[in-house]
Parts: C-alpha cells; sequence; structure tokens
C-alpha cells in the first residue's frame, strides 16, 4: 500500500470516529479526543492539530458545524447550551 493510500485511509478512519463521537450529542474539541480514546480502548490517541485539521475538512464538506460556546455538532444538530 503506498503512503497516499494509508494517510487517505487513516484520514477517513478519523473523520469517521469524530462523526461517530458527536453522534449523541455536541461536544469540544478535547472531548472528541477524550471519546475517540476511551471508544477505541486506548487504541487511538488523536492530537490536537490532527483533530483541528479533520474538523475543517468535515465543516467545509457540510458534515459538522461549529458554533459560538465552543462546541461542534453534526450538520443535522441545532445549537447547544
Amino acid at each position: 500500500m503506498t503512503r497516499k493510500k494509508k494517510t487517505d485511509m487513516l484520514q477517513g478512519m478519523l473523520d469517521l470516529l469524530i462523526l461517530r463521537s458527536l453522534q449523541g450529542a455536541p461536544l469540544n474539541g478535547w472531548d472528541i479526543m477524550q471519546r475517540i480514546q476511551a471508544v477505541s480502548g486506548d487504541v487511538f490517541r488523536v492530537i490536537p492539530g490532527s483533530l483541528y485539521l479533520a474538523l475543517h475538512g468535515l465543516e467545509a464538506a457540510g458534515l459538522v458545524k461549529a458554533e459560538l460556546g465552543l462546541r461542534i455538532t453534526t450538520g443535522a444538530r441545532s445549537s447547544t447550551n
């Protein structure tokens, strides 16, 4: 497998983990990182730079929405407290 394919696969995995983390409720970035680490049994540890790069991509694609109050939601969700 080429390096580009591995990178694309890992980015796709991170995107899916982020979207899955947001399925239950809107979260901030720190909470997303903690949830991914917890549900993966400490297999995945996301660093902030990777998380926020992925979130920007998901937001550009209309899949998540950043809201004032530092919460991130899926595109189908409304605002939080």
